[in-house]
């Protein structure tokens, strides 16, 4: 065991990390983070806690029972995971939001038997923030239980503050909402769309090419995204989802429009998770979810006719292409259906409705 004299206090905080890194964090948390750099970053983040919880495991090397060491290498610690923390909200890094507020809360309670530390004010305050940001990880992923279960362990130590209370209701109404309309298998999980997504969804959908193949509207601004979103959930017969990866939070968005148990949907995935199989993945969630909660007997999709991709990705799910096409000027969307099998005529009709039942501006050609 390595004791440590009260000259050595810095040396011994030195253990905990590197400046360079920490002084690289701070100018991460005042930029302005761009889409096109956000994976990047959230690389780089991960890469750093590594480093942290390398660093402190090394720290147990040396004897703490210098009050004074204790105290400084606890508040640089928490700078240093707040920090993290607060450019895991800035990315909508969700996944890792919950680790680093997982890692921090083990810590804090290794510190309970500190008196100097457990009955410091700033140990409290640290308690209540770490719980508000384990809860914002759980809630964003859409675990919407363990959410509130970190609310309510918080609220036991801390009966009497009124802004975790506040913050219990928030995501209980809001967990009664949403908790409903979820699905989800291996690294996946469908959530419903909502306003909370609002920073994932603009880091996601940068890519102007998605608004083109999907024909959805481009967004002047967040309010301009909530009008929509808020239009859209008007509409009892689409459900809007978000495709959550474990790992890496939104990736994407799907969506489904059910009439008389036929259905019709899009899916798009930003640009750092297309071509890894993810998009079949969500859809396959999508329609199993649709069969077991609406009753979907068959589901169409179009896609355009250059749109290799996306026409690969639905065969790959057993999405049949469809002989005919739309009327002008809508000539260059191809249409694909997926159920039992029928005849080429039945789907048209059954198509043709479908559209007609969505308002849509497409028409299908005569056969």
């Amino acid at each position: 065991m390595l004791y440590v004299k009260s000259n050595h206090l810095d040396s011994a905080i030195a253990w905990l990390g590197d400046e360079a890194a920490e002084k690289s964090l701070a100018i991460r948390l005042e930029e302005k983070i761009n889409a096109e750099e956000r994976f990047a970053t959230m690389g780089w983040l991960r890469k750093l806690f590594q480093s942290f919880q390398y660093a402190h495991l090394k720290s147990d090397r040396f004897d703490l029972n210098h009050q004074a060491v204790q105290f400084r290498i606890y508040k640089r610690q928490s700078q240093l995971l707040q920090g993290m923390q607060a450019l895991c909200e800035r990315l909508c890094d969700w996944p890792l939001l919950i680790n680093i507020s997982l890692f921090q809360q083990l810590r804090l309670y290794a510190y309970l038997d500190v008196p100097p530390i457990e009955e410091s004010r700033l140990f409290n305050i640290d308690m209540r923030r770490n719980s508000k940001s384990l809860a914002l990880g759980y809630f964003q992923q859409g675990y919407y239980f363990e959410a509130k279960q970190c609310i309510e362990e918080a609220l036991e130590a801390s009966p009497d503050d009124d802004s975790l209370k506040t913050y219990g209701y928030y995501l209980d109404y809001q967990a009664h909402k949403l908790a409903s309309y979820s699905a989800s298998q291996g690294d996946l999980k469908l959530v419903l769309l909502s306003d909370t997504h609002a920073e994932d969804f603009t880091f996601q959908y940068a890519d102007s090419d998605i608004a083109k193949l999907c024909s959805l509207p481009t967004f002047e601004d967040t309010a301009d995204w909530f009008s929509w979103l808020e239009e859209a959930r008007s509409d009892s017969d689409r459900t809007l989802f978000a495709v959550m990866h474990q790992h890496w939070g939104f990736i994407g968005s799907v969506s489904l429009e059910v009439h008389e148990q036929v259905g019709f949907f899009y899916y798009w995935l930003g640009r750092d998770f297309q071509g890894q199989g993810l998009g079949p993945k969500a859809v396959r969630l999508l329609l199993a979810w649709g069969k077991k909660c609406l009753d979907l007997s068959c589901c169409y999709a179009k896609v355009y006719d250059y749109n290799m991709s996306s026409q690969k990705a639905l065969s790959k799910i057993g999405f049949q292409s469809l002989p005919f096409r739309a009327r002008r000027p809508y000539t260059d969307e191809r249409f694909y259906y997926f159920g039992n099998k029928k005849s080429t005529e039945a789907c048209h009709v059954e198509l043709a409705n479908l559209l007609t039942s969505m308002m849509s501006v497409l028409r299908l050609m005569p056969m």
